[in-house]
C-alpha cells in the first residue's frame, strides 16, 4: 500500500506510528447492567405515597421524620447536662410525628382496596404504577384516559368532558420549568381533551391526579349515570428524566 495512503488510514483509525511496534491492546466494552424488573404490585406502599401526596409534602414529611429522630437523640444524648426541660419543649414539638404515622398506616390500609370501591371497572392502572421510575423528573408519553360509556347522551358526555377538562388544567400545573440544557424537555405533551378522553405526559404527580380523578369526579359521575362502565388507563414504556431548571443559576 502506498505509504501516503497507508498514513492518512492509519490517522483516521487514530493509530500512531508506534502502534505497529506496541499494539493497542484490544479494549472490551463493559458488560451493561441488567435492568431491574418492574414491580408487580400496583398498590405497594411507594404507589400509596406517591399517589397519595405531592412531592412537596413528602420531601417535608422525610425531613420532618429524620429531624425528630435527631433532635431525640440529641436531647437523650445531653439530658445529664441538662435540667430537663428542652426535653419537654422538644418531645412536645415532635408529639404530631407518632399520631402522623400512625393515620398515615391507616390510611394505606385503606388505599389497599381502592380500586375494588370504584363504581365502575379501572383497567390499566399496573400499566401507570409498574415502574421503576416513580418519581417528579421520571416522564413517559402517550398517556391516556378513555371513558367507556355506553350510548352516552349530549348531558352525561358533556359532564365528563367537564371533568376531565378540570383535570387537564391540574396536570398542566405540574408540568415545570425544565432546564433549557435538557433536550428531553421538548418530549413533554401537555394533556388534552375531547370525545370522552385525555391524553398527554405523566410523571409521578400527573399519576397522582389521574387516581384523584377516578376516585373523585368519575366516580361521582357513574353513580349517577347508570350507562358508565369503565375507565382505560394506558402509557407508554419508554421512560425519559426532564431536569428541573435550576433557579439558583443566573445566566452571564
Amino acid at each position: 500500500m502506498d505509504k501516503d495512503i497507508e498514513k492518512l488510514i492509519s490517522k483516521a483509525e487514530g493509530k500512531k506510528w508506534w502502534n505497529k511496534f506496541f499494539p493497542r491492546s484490544k479494549q472490551h466494552k463493559k458488560a451493561a447492567r441488567p435492568e431491574r424488573p418492574a414491580p408487580t404490585n400496583a398498590e405497594r406502599y411507594e404507589v400509596f405515597m406517591t399517589t397519595t401526596y405531592n412531592s412537596t409534602f413528602r420531601f417535608l414529611s422525610k425531613f420532618f421524620y429524620v429531624a425528630s429522630l435527631a433532635l431525640i437523640l440529641i436531647v437523650l444524648l445531653s439530658k445529664e447536662t441538662h435540667d430537663g426541660s428542652e426535653a419537654y419543649i422538644f418531645l412536645l414539638f415532635f408529639m404530631p410525628l407518632p399520631a402522623y404515622l400512625l393515620v398515615n398506616l391507616l390510611r394505606y390500609i385503606h388505599f389497599l382496596g381502592w380500586r375494588k370501591r370504584l363504581p365502575f371497572r379501572l383497567e390499566g392502572w399496573e400499566d401507570l404504577a409498574n415502574t421503576n421510575d416513580l418519581d417528579r423528573i421520571s416522564w413517559r408519553n402517550n398517556c391516556t384516559i378513555s371513558i367507556i360509556i355506553r350510548d352516552p347522551d349530549p348531558l352525561q358526555t358533556d359532564a365528563i368532558n367537564a371533568a376531565l377538562a378540570i383535570f387537564t388544567r391540574e396536570a398542566e400545573k405540574q408540568i415545570y420549568t425544565a432546564d433549557m440544557k435538557d433536550k428531553n424537555r421538548i418530549r413533554i405533551k401537555p394533556f388534552s381533551y375531547g370525545s370522552l378522553k385525555a391524553a398527554g405526559s405523566a410523571n409521578v404527580d400527573i399519576i397522582r391526579l389521574i387516581r384523584k380523578l377516578c376516585e373523585g369526579d368519575l366516580s361521582m359521575l357513574a353513580r349517577k349515570f347508570e350507562n358508565f362502565e369503565a375507565v382505560k388507563l394506558g402509557i407508554s414504556r419508554e421512560t425519559y428524566s426532564v431536569l428541573e431548571h435550576d433557579t439558583d443559576f443566573v445566566a452571564d
